[in-house]
C-alpha cells in the first residue's frame, strides 16, 4: 500500500507542483526528476504551513548549489513568520532525511539568522531584502 501511495504522491507533485518551479539551473539527466521532486516537496511545505498559493510556494524555492541546506524561504508579513524548509525526495517509500542533511540545514538557518549573506546562493541573495526585513522585526518568528 505504501508503494502505491508513494507513486500517487509522485504523480501529483509532477502534475500540480513541478510546473510552478524554476528548473533553469538543473541539467538534463536522470537526477533532474529527483531534484524537481525535492523542490516540489519544499513548495508543498510552504503551501501547507503558510497557506500560500502554489505559485507563491513555488517561487519560495531556493534549492540549488550553495543553498546552505535551505531549500525554500517564505516570509508571511501578516504573521511575521519566516519559514525555512529543507526537503529531499527519496525514491524509496521508506526513506528519510539523513543526519548530514539536518546538520546542514541547522547551520544554514544559523547563517541566515546571523545574516551571513555570502554563504548562500544567488536565489537566497535575491531575497535578502525580505530576509533582513523579517529578521529586523521585533515580533518575527523563524
Amino acid at each position: 500500500m505504501a508503494e502505491l501511495q508513494h507513486s500517487q504522491i509522485k504523480q501529483k507533485l509532477q502534475e500540480q507542483v513541478v510546473p510552478n518551479l524554476d528548473a533553469t539551473d538543473l541539467q538534463d539527466g536522470p537526477a533532474k526528476a529527483d531534484h524537481l521532486l525535492s523542490r516540489a516537496i519544499a513548495a508543498v511545505c510552504v503551501r501547507i504551513v503558510a497557506d500560500a498559493d502554489i505559485t507563491a510556494a513555488g517561487q519560495a524555492v531556493v534549492d540549488g548549489s550553495n543553498d546552505n541546506g535551505i531549500d525554500a524561504i517564505y516570509y508571511d508579513p501578516a504573521t511575521a513568520t519566516l519559514i525555512l524548509v529543507q526537503s529531499k525526495w527519496n525514491n524509496s517509500h521508506g526513506g528519510s532525511i539523513d543526519s548530514a542533511g539536518v546538520l546542514k540545514f541547522v547551520q544554514g538557518a544559523r547563517d541566515l539568522i546571523s545574516q551571513k549573506k555570502e554563504r548562500f546562493n544567488e536565489k537566497v541573495q535575491d531575497r535578502w531584502a525580505t530576509i533582513e526585513d523579517a529578521l529586523g522585526r521585533v515580533n518575527s518568528v523563524v
